[in-house]
């Protein structure tokens, strides 16, 4: 099967008053038609960064330096701002973090819908209006007729979720870029969105990057995961794979650090902090918050080892020589499982 979207070796700094930042060092993936992958990590990994690169939004302080970005192909990277311009919405949909800030306050939440439906189409008004209601319906808007005149701030934060996810597909685009679509909606809210998510892929057939640091929510919706640290990806494979049998240290601390992982005790985050991309360090760059660290992680970058199937991971614990640890933390199930 040819990939959908292709990522491959993308570098992007920033140019700052303090430096350049290199953001994303080489970073490499691809999403399938009708499947899910899930980028996982913490604030500052480079998780929102590719996903603005990959519809041409990047900041203006942002460039790429190296790496392409193909799309069924044709290489999307090197586009100007026309041609991203005619990719936007109509083949690539994107859901942000915060609905509350992408809509108009001042716009009925119906007219925002039918500007994102006719951006790139010329339907006549009647057509327009009922493609509008369709994607209400579709996205589980009740009695959308009436509530079409209503504006942002007469509906509750997943309402408001419903809404962007409806201009995101008005154009029935092949790809949905999710960058933490639930993160400010509380459990219950979160739960429904997931399902709508996966409804809507089981209907429509579109392809989802999904970008999230909470693997609990991972769990319910990816095929498949790519970890991310430091503007790298340090493990991939299938959720299964990965889960069941994770093998960085980095995939291990952000296990131990669940909320389930921690019953009848305190959470168990991960030492240290982030490094400094304006300087990244030598070596394994998550060496110095790496309890099993080897004195090769800081003098040598890993290369990906591969585990299994699909499974590869960025770590001199899977070297042959390498002393053997097994993976302390797993999830089976849903529930997070220590050895030892």
């Amino acid at each position: 099967m040819e990939p959908l979207l292709e990522v491959k070796n993308l570098k992007i700094e920033f140019t700052t008053e303090r430096g350049v930042i290199q953001a994303v060092r080489g970073v490499s993936f691809s999403v399938n038609p009708g499947e899910t992958l899930a980028l996982v990590g913490e604030s500052g990994c480079g998780k929102s960064v590719i996903c603005k690169s990959i519809l041409g939004v990047l900041h203006s302080r942002g460039r790429i330096t190296e790496g392409e970005i193909l799309f069924e192909g044709r290489c999307i990277s090197k586009l100007g701002e026309r041609g991203l311009a005619a990719i936007r919405g109509k083949e690539i949909g994107m859901v942000f973090q915060n609905p509350a800030a992408v809509l108009d306050p001042t716009l009925p939440i119906g007219k925002q819908l039918a500007e994102a439906v006719r951006a790139h189409t010329r339907l006549s008004r009647q057509a327009c209006n009922a493609r509008v209601l369709e994607l209400l319906s579709m996205v589980g808007i009740d009695r959308p007729e009436e509530r079409i005149y209503s504006y942002p701030q007469e509906f509750s934060g997943g309402m408001l979720q419903r809404v962007v996810i409806a201009i995101a597909l008005a154009e029935s685009p092949k790809l949905l870029i999710a960058d933490e679509p639930t993160t400010a909606l509380d459990v219950t809210v979160q739960a429904h969105i997931l399902k709508l998510l996966a409804d809507l892929q089981k209907k429509t057939g579109i392809a989802i990057l999904f970008i999230s640091h909470d693997l609990g929510v991972v769990a319910q919706v990816a095929d498949r995961v790519a970890i991310l640290y430091a503007g790298k990806v340090v493990e991939s494979g299938t959720a299964e794979e990965v889960y069941t049998d994770p093998r960085h240290p980095y995939t291990w601390g952000l296990f131990r650090s669940l909320p389930c992982a921690a019953s009848g005790g305190p959470l168990t985050p991960i030492p240290g902090q982030v490094p400094d991309l304006l300087c990244p360090p030598r070596g394994d760059a998550f060496a110095p918050r790496n309890e099993y660290a080897l004195a090769v992680d800081f003098e040598e970058e890993p290369p990906f080892f591969h585990v299994e199937g699909s499974h590869y991971a960025a770590t001199w614990l899977l070297h042959p020589d390498a002393p053997k640890i097994e993976p302390p933390v797993r999830i089976e199930k849903g529930e997070v499982l220590t050895n030892g």
